[in-house]
């Protein structure tokens, strides 16, 4: 009998999905006949009680056509892709540079090679300009140091859509760094892991499902995953590896629908001019200019190849920008950077300086999802 109930529960979301999606094209149809048709200014919300009720019915149907996908294809997909202001910038591609407290959530080994402790928060809008749809995204993180060669981090990041649908991540990190690695001068590999708490909160759902339905009876789900990471470098040689997500993490209702596991593959290379010769003649900041290229893999789909960049030309200013089958992105930080010690081996530049904040802005622009106007994000970043 049970059996039964779920394939008809099955079959019934399935509807609600077509018909959701049927009614979106037919009202994107019937809108742009009109205004291609009209010779005048269309005038939307002239009567408002018709807009009103109109505006609730789509927003309706917007929301139950996101649970129901969320309930059975899996949407609760947990991406940290708008954690990090620069590691969005940069494409993504930040499993080899993950030298900021932003590397929680995208290389969990980068903790090690912190040289300060680091206090993050970030704030991002994902799909801005999309109708009836509102999605935030805001996330903290501390880590930094300690022991000498260990980094230990605790951060969150909460994504919020509509106020009715909610994913909540907290995660605590341990890392461990060897210097010199087999007596060799300016070689480093780190190894680290997180134990991270997933959590799916489906809140304000009147109006947009059933009260009988699976989806309204749950109001919460939290579930752990571990996530590990290595870095290697040598002299400006980065090189990074990262698997997340990997103990199963089932947030499926109605069937299973466990989250994806990925794996990132990343290198990179720190070119360094000197200072002196590019910049002025009292400073002995280098110039650089580090190209970077991941690849990443998200459940059985196939790699994706994601490639970024970051120039620094000045100390406390630097560009990013990067490029993905999905998106291409921007970004600027504006303040004290972690900036690599010159080849002669000086500590000068390796320790940046205390108390000294960062700024980091960035703008994702996405390739597939039409109507988007892009996704701003903004970071602060203070050093204790």
């Amino acid at each position: 009998m049970k059996k039964i109930l779920i394939e008809i529960a099955q079959k019934v979301l399935l509807l609600l999905q077509f018909w959701s999606l049927a009614y979106s094209f037919v009202v994107l149809g019937l809108h742009s006949s009109s205004v291609l048709c009209s010779t005048r200014t269309p005038r939307f919300g002239s009567n408002p009680k018709i807009s009103l009720r109109r505006g609730l019915f789509e927003r309706s149907l917007i929301i139950l056509l996101f649970i129901t996908f969320a309930v059975q294809s899996s949407f609760a997909a947990f991406e940290n892709s708008n954690v990090g202001v620069r590691a969005a910038a940069l494409g993504g591609a930040f499993s080899a540079m993950a030298d900021d407290a932003t590397t929680l959530f995208f290389n969990p080994a980068g903790t090690s090679q912190l040289v300060r402790g680091e206090m993050v928060f970030n704030y991002a809008r994902p799909f801005a300009g999309l109708n009836n749809v509102k999605i935030n995204q805001g996330s903290l993180m501390i880590a930094g140091p300690t022991f000498e060669d260990f980094g230990i981090g605790i951060g969150a990041t909460v994504f919020n859509a509509n106020n009715m649908y909610q994913e909540v991540q907290v995660v605590t990190n341990l890392a461990y760094q060897w210097k010199n690695l087999f007596f060799v001068p300016d070689t480093s590999f780190a190894i680290g892991g997180n134990l991270r708490f997933m959590t799916l909160k489906l809140l304000d759902l009147k109006g947009a499902i059933a009260e009988g339905d699976e989806a309204a009876k749950m109001k919460s789900m939290t579930k752990p995953t571990i996530d590990l990471g290595a870095i290697f470098r040598y002299n400006g040689f980065r090189f990074g590896v990262a698997g997340q997500n990997l103990m199963k993490a089932d947030f499926g209702i109605v069937t299973e629908s466990t989250i994806h596991r990925e794996t990132h593959i990343g290198a990179g290379y720190d070119f360094i001019l000197d200072g002196k010769e590019t910049l002025f003649e009292d400073t002995h900041f280098p110039f650089r200019v580090t190209p970077l290229i991941e690849l990443y893999k998200r459940g059985d789909q196939d790699y994706q190849l994601s490639v970024g960049c970051e120039i620094q030309p000045f100390a406390n200013l630097a560009f990013q920008a990067g490029i993905s089958e999905e998106k291409f992105t921007i970004g600027c930080s504006w303040g004290r950077m972690n900036v690599p010690a010159p080849r002669d081996n000086s500590e000068e530049l390796a320790i940046p300086s205390a108390f000294k904040p960062r700024l980091d802005i960035g703008y994702e622009f996405s390739r597939k999802v039409q109507g988007d106007m892009g996704t701003p994000s903004v970071s602060l970043i203070w050093r204790f």
